[in-house]
């Protein structure tokens, strides 16, 4: 289906639908994109974005301003160390003690920019805060695209 950005959406059904959206310059509309597919649900919500080192300086700054223009002025963000090495318990605790310090609801959502071990560990503490909140993955490596499927 082609979009009015020019971005195409595939969408397929596994347990839930899923949208996958291919398009070039995506990351300065994400914002757009995640409260279109939320329908409104998460606007005015919190938002945590969990990255590493090697990502922030690339792509952060973009995301984080649509998300802040579109979504919600309150977002927050971790940066882990870069590396499969980051896959550890005391990762996950910084991300839950930086969600737990600004105050998360079950209404916040996590957002995922990098690799698989981001993917794996924002995932992770989605799932495990507060029995569990949204997560969004907008992963950044091929690996990361096939592991995200």
């Amino acid at each position: 289906m082609q979009l009015s950005s020019g971005a195409e959406r595939v969408s397929f059904r596994v347990a839930d639908a899923t949208d996958v959206i291919i398009s070039h310059n995506l990351l300065s509309t994400i914002g757009e994109e995640i409260a279109r597919i939320a329908n409104g649900a998460l606007v005015a919500q919190k938002c945590f974005i969990v990255t590493d080192r090697t990502v922030a300086p690339l792509l952060a700054h973009r995301i984080t301003a649509s998300l802040r223009r579109v979504v919600t002025p309150d977002v927050y963000m971790h940066v882990c160390r870069s590396g499969e090495e980051a896959k550890c318990s005391e990762v996950v605790t910084e991300i839950h003690d930086v969600l737990l310090q600004n105050r998360i609801t079950r209404s916040s959502f996590l957002v995922a920019i990098g690799g698989g071990v981001i993917g794996d560990l924002t995932g992770f503490c989605a799932a495990s805060v507060l029995r569990g909140v949204a997560w969004i993955n907008i992963p950044t490596t091929l690996l990361a695209m096939v592991d995200a499927s």
